[in-house]
Order: structure tokens, then sequence, then C-alpha cells
């Protein structure tokens, strides 16, 4: 820039002049590839150019260092840089989601969702990944309109899904499509691996399905290796569960007052203190009892991936724990998974998609275990509220140990809740197994064979049993 005074007839005028430069770079995509006919403009001016086959440009300005330049690209998120003093600019474009043709996973290809006939939801993973919930049903609750999700919130448990309402034959949950690879829910598949989802809705699934698709298919895609650098992943999160709503219920002098209320509604004598043995000093609430303070849930995740022109890795591993809003159950999942693709020439593709994952729930026992055996349902939330405030929770003279209520004392229908669950027993590991081989030939542009071999495999062990006792 030169700045001349020039003096005539006594006025003095400043005059600026900025010397030609020349600003030059490339401009790539996300998978720093070159982007052709990207637009660079000098913001505010008309000065501008778009890049080559190679995504290059460059641009000669006169004005102030103080230029912005504008990238734009359809299909791109517009970027602006400032000048300053730089003479080469690169500059990488992010894609515009918004903007692009959303492509939706159907059978065994995709397609453009507004080329779809039948009913479509496509989930999005976001917002799917904000919740907490152990498993996918968990999580898709709330999410995709005309789904319902009924859960047990029992760590380990799955839950039940409809998609077109309720069944009248069989079961209602739909059809679960992980990779191509028909198979069931299962809480050993890690949500941190997921691409898209896609839930096909309305009868056209069995058209590719079969019957197994009569409630509907959904369909998940894992992630994939990403081209360039290696990709190191690590998340942690830690929650803690309560269960915060309590019934009012009334103390051990209100359990009093209702006994005496009792007797004199119907003309009986009341009871005294030293026939019930009442101790004023023991009043259990078994709400506070039966309900944990704090139960613990935590997710580990670690993922690798990475990839060049003509591969891609993805690795991860996964730990889940979740402790019980109640005293007793848990759950602990660990799992692992491998997606691979190799590109031996350009038209010939060859790729694996591998998962092993080992769960162990410990079960809410005090249902059917002590149906089982006693006749009764007896559920230890049911029995929070059921049992009377002037039974201890342990008592040294009865066999089991645990107290229980008595003929003309302290009668109750109710177990003692902590006692059943500390007597009886269940638990269920379970190893499952999930990949395919797949190899993928273009025999020509937009027309592919594809060749896939999966593996779909769950064991099983369930332990139930129960201690020596007596109620």
């Amino acid at each position: 820039m030169r700045k001349l005074f020039l003096s005539l007839l006594g006025i003095s005028i400043f005059v600026v002049s900025y010397a030609q430069r020349s600003i030059s770079g490339t401009v790539n995509d996300e998978n720093n590839q070159p982007l052709i006919g990207v637009n660079v403009t000098v913001k505010g001016k008309t000065i501008g150019t778009i890049t080559d086959i190679e995504g290059a440009y460059s641009i000669t300005l006169t004005g102030p260092e103080d230029d912005i330049l504008v990238f734009s690209f359809v299909g791109y998120q517009t970027e602006e840089l400032e000048i300053q003093d730089r003479t080469l600019i690169n500059v990488s474009l992010k894609p515009d989601l918004v903007q692009i043709e959303q492509l939706v996973v159907v059978g065994y290809g995709t397609q453009e969702k507004r080329e779809i006939t039948g009913s479509v939801a496509t989930v999005d993973v976001d917002q799917l990944n904000k919740s907490n919930s152990l498993t996918l049903t968990d999580k898709l609750q709330g999410l995709v309109p005309g789904v319902s999700v009924n859960t047990t919130g029992q760590p380990g448990s799955i839950g039940d899904i409809m998609i077109r309402g309720a069944s009248f034959f069989g079961g209602n949950n739909p059809l679960y499509v992980i990779d191509g690879i028909l198979t069931g829910d299962s809480p050993n598949l890690n949500p941190n691996d997921i691409e898209s989802v896609q839930i096909l809705k309305d009868a056209s699934a069995s058209a590719i399905y079969g019957n197994r698709a009569a409630n509907g298919v959904i369909i998940i895609t894992t992630k994939k290796g990403t081209k360039g650098k290696l990709r190191i992943n690590f998340t942690s999160n830690t929650a803690l569960q309560e269960i915060t709503a309590r019934i009012p219920l009334t103390d051990n002098y209100g359990w009093a007052r209702i006994i005496n209320a009792a007797h004199d509604a119907i003309g009986a004598p009341r009871q005294s203190l030293a026939d019930v043995d009442f101790n004023p000093d023991l009043n259990t609430d078994w709400q506070d009892v039966v309900y944990s303070e704090n139960a613990l849930m935590s997710d580990v995740n670690l993922s690798v991936s990475g990839g060049g022109e003509s591969h891609s890795v993805y690795f991860s591993i996964n730990n889940h724990y979740q402790d019980g809003t109640i005293e007793g159950p848990n759950f602990n999942r660990i799992s692992t998974r491998l997606n691979s693709e190799f590109s031996f020439w350009r038209k010939l593709t060859v790729g694996q998609h591998f998962t092993v994952g080992y769960a162990k729930t410990k079960g809410l026992a005090g249902s059917e275990s002590v149906e089982e055996y006693t006749g009764d349902i007896i559920g230890p939330f049911s029995a929070a509220y059921e049992m009377l405030p002037v039974i201890p929770v342990y008592d040294s003279l009865q066999v089991s140990g645990y107290g229980i209520g008595e003929f003309n004392k302290a009668q109750t229908w109710s177990e003692n809740p902590i006692g059943v669950m500390n007597m009886f027993h269940n638990f269920t590991e379970n190893v499952n197994i999930l990949g395919d081989i797949y190899l993928n030939y273009e025999i020509v542009e937009g027309f592919n064979y594809r060749l896939s071999l999966g593996l779909s495999s769950s064991f099983n062990n369930y332990k139930r049993y129960h201690k020596k006792f007596s109620f």
C-alpha cells in the first residue's frame, strides 16, 4: 500500500493505492478429496473465481489485508476466512446435512427417502445417544411417531416395542436387521456402535423379509472406519438413579390407631401393647429399606477407526454396568466390535462385521421364584407398601433371620422383601455372536452383485435357586 500527499491550489489531497497481490490454495471435502467448482469470492465485493479440477484456486486482490474470502458450494457449509497477510489459504468444507438428500437403508440397498412409497422413519442418532438407557429399544422411547415402547426399568431387560399396535398372533416385537443379518434385539448390542436406524412400519417390508416382518422391521447399520488419520474416541459416563416418588404411609403409632379403630368398629376389646409386643422405637420405613438410595449406572466406551484409499477399520470395546433402583438386581455387559472393508480392485470390495458380547444379569427375585414355592406372587414393590412399620427388617428369633408378621400381632399377607431378595437368586449369562463376511462386485455402474455369509448365535446359562428359609 502506498500513501501519497498532493497539494493543488493550496488544497491537500490524501491518495491511497494498494499493490496487487495473489491469494491461492486448495478446497477439499471432509475426506480430503478436491472439490471442483467451489465459488471463491471476496466478501462485499464482486471479485471471485472457482476451483479447478484439482480443487485449486487463485484470486488477485487490490484491497486491504482485512478482506474476507468466502467459500461456498452446494451441499456444503459456507466458510469465511480472514486473509490478513496470508498468500496461501487452504480450506476443508463440511457437509451441510440439511441440504444433502437423505438416504434410507431399505432391504438390500438404499433409496432416497422421497422416492419411498412405504412408511419409513429415520431415527436421529444424535438424539438416540443423549439417552443413558441400556438397550436400543429403551432409547427409541418417545423418538419415533407411531412406535410405542414399554419398559420395565429392570437392569438388563429389553423393552417391548410395538410399531403397528398390538398383534393378535405371536409377540409384538419387530424383526431386527443388523448390517444385513436378520436377528432379534439383544442387551449385548452396544448402542455406541450404531451409525443409523431406520424403521419400516408398513406391510411392504414383508415383500423382502417375509412374515417375520409382520410387526415391522428395524434396520440398524453400524459404524465403519473413516479414511484419514487414526481416530481414537473414548467416552465415560456415570449416572445415579433414584426412585424419588414415595407414597405417604403411616408410622407405628398410626398403625396402632388403625388397629384400635378396627376393634372399636366391631365392638371388640382393644389389644394391649403387651399382647402385640408394641415397641415405640421400632418404626420401619419399608420404602426406604427396599429402594436404593443411589443406583449406579456407568458406561465406558473406546473406539478406534481409520483407513486409507483402499481400506477402513473400526474397532470398539464397551462396558456397561447398571444397578437396580431397588436392592438386588444389576446388569453388567462387555461387548466388542470389529468392522473392516478392503478394496482389492476398483470394482471388488471385501469386508466383514463381527461382534461378540457377554452380559450377566442378576434378576429381580421374589416374583416368579416365590410363586413357584409358595403359590403367591410376591414382589418387593408391593411389599414396600404392604409390610407393616412395626415389623423389623431383621429378627434373630426367626429361623430365616428376617422379621415376619405374626398372627394376632402384626398380621400381613406380604413377605419380608429383603429376606425374599436375599434368599431367592436368579442369574442369566448370555454370550452373543453376530457377524458376516461379504463380497461386493460392481458389474457395471449402478449394478452390483453382493455375496454375504452371516452368523447369529446366542448361548444362555440360567441359574435359579434359593437358600434354606422360613417365612
